[in-house]
């Protein structure tokens, strides 16, 4: 079985900088054709998808939309793709977080383990995200799916991969995940999960200016 992990297209946010975590941002004007170009990009991809799941939040639903048009699938909606939660951190700008919050930014960032007060620790997220995915997993193995889609957020996917690569989680900062990238697992007998492709992005060329290029 393959799993496309596919990040959200860009929102307002994503533009200027500022941390969503899990805020319910919806898509920019690029981020709308980003999605565009990845639900068609999928289909030489990934072109026996049967089954599609998508965070609740706007720019992953927005995103999964796009894409089950292309399948002609609905999206599995599920809270527990939501991103991390920053709480108090979301909608400012990496800048202002150090800034304001340098000391716990610092502890949270180092140690996974970390326990501040709203803030949901790597290790909380990486309990969420796996459980998560191995739902995910039995429900495409019951329905003998063989090509799935997965819809969600960059720190999300990072901290999902640093697990399931046997990476230190604090090390999820080397996998670079772009808006609207597609990267590829598949699960092998005796193997476990195999790393096909990280942040395949080379069809979003056909996005400049928050315009589709496509034809």
């Amino acid at each position: 079985m393959k799993v496309h992990l596919v990040r959200h297209g860009v929102s307002e946010w994503n533009l200027i900088g500022r941390w969503q975590g899990n805020a319910d941002i919806p898509l920019s004007d690029q981020g709308k054709c980003q999605a565009e170009i990845t639900a068609e990009e999928l289909l030489y991809i990934a072109p026996n998808t049967s089954l599609l799941f998508c965070s609740d939040l706007k720019r992953a639903r927005e995103t999964a939309e796009k894409i089950g048009k292309r399948f002609n699938l609905s999206p599995i909606v599920r809270e527990d793709l939501r991103e991390c939660n920053f709480s108090l951190w979301n909608g400012l700008t990496f800048e202002e977080v150090v800034e304001k919050y340098e000391k716990e930014f610092t502890l949270w960032s180092s140690n996974p383990h970390a326990k501040i007060e709203g803030i949901e620790s790597l290790t909380q997220l990486e309990k969420r995200a796996l459980t998560a995915f191995n739902e995910i997993y039995e429900i495409s193995t019951l329905r003998k799916a063989t090509e799935v889609v997965i819809v969600g957020h960059g720190l999300w996917f990072r901290v999902l991969l640093s697990s399931l690569l046997g990476m230190p989680l604090v090390n999820h900062r080397r996998l670079e995940i772009e808006n609207a990238s597609i990267t590829t697992l598949e699960k092998r007998e005796y193997r476990g999960w195999i790393l096909h492709t990280l942040n395949y992005h080379h069809h979003l060329s056909q996005v400049k200016g928050g315009k589709c290029h496509n034809n």
